[in-house]
C-alpha cells in the first residue's frame, strides 16, 4: 500500500486477481528456432511439471472469466456476463464469452510466468477449431503471471492463425505394415 500511495506501484500490482491488458508485442519471432537436441539424459519430474502447468493454466482461465464478466457488465450486458463460462476439455477453446455486439467469442487462454514472447503449446484440436472459427476465436496470452497475488499482463490475439508460427515437436504414431 505504501508503494501505491507514493506512486511507485499501480493498483493492479498491489491488489490481487487482476489482469493488465497490454498492446501486442512489437517484435515477434520472424522464423522458427532450429531444433538442436543434445541427446543428453536428464531427470525430469513430469508429474510435478504437469501439476504446475495445470495450476497456472487454471488460475489464468479464472482470471479471464472474471475479466470477461466485468467487461460485459460494464458494457451494460449483465445477461451476457452471466453466460460467460468454462467449457469442457477437448472443445478447442477454454471459455465461451461474447463481444460487445453480442456475438459469440471463443477464448483459448495461454498462461505463463515467463515473458510475452515465450512459446506455448497449441494442440491440433485448438488449431482446427481456430481454423474453422477464425473470426470468433481468440487467444488471451497471459504472461508474467504472479501466483502470489494472482495477477498477469496479457494481450489478445484475434485471428491467431495469422499471427503464429507453429513448430511440430511431437507426433502421434501408428504402426503400419511394411509393404
Amino acid at each position: 500500500m505504501i508503494l501505491l500511495t507514493w506512486g511507485a506501484s499501480t493498483p493492479e500490482e498491489v491488489f490481487s486477481n487482476a489482469l493488465r491488458q497490454q498492446v501486442l508485442p512489437a517484435n515477434g519471432v520472424s522464423e522458427l528456432p532450429k531444433l538442436n537436441p543434445t541427446f543428453k539424459g536428464k531427470d525430469v519430474d513430469y508429474i510435478a511439471e504437469a501439476i504446475e502447468h495445470k495450476e497456472i493454466g487454471d488460475a489464468g482461465e479464472e482470471l479471464v472469466i472474471q475479466y470477461e464478466k466485468q467487461a460485459l457488465a460494464a458494457a451494460g450486458q449483465a445477461d451476457r456476463a452471466a453466460q460467460v463460462s468454462m467449457v469442457k476439455d477437448g472443445q478447442g477453446y477454454d471459455i465461451i464469452s461474447f463481444n460487445a455486439d453480442g456475438g459469440v467469442k471463443y477464448i483459448e487462454v495461454k498462461t505463463t510466468t515467463a515473458g510475452p514472447l515465450s512459446a506455448f503449446r497449441f494442440t491440433i484440436n485448438e488449431y482446427l477449431f481456430a481454423e474453422r472459427n477464425p473470426v470468433q476465436y481468440c487467444i488471451y496470452r497471459l504472461y508474467h503471471f504472479n501466483e502470489d497475488n494472482n495477477t498477469a499482463d496479457f494481450y489478445i490475439l484475434t485471428e491467431p492463425l495469422k499471427h503464429l508460427l507453429l513448430q511440430t515437436t511431437d507426433f502421434k504414431a501408428y504402426y503400419t505394415e511394411v509393404v
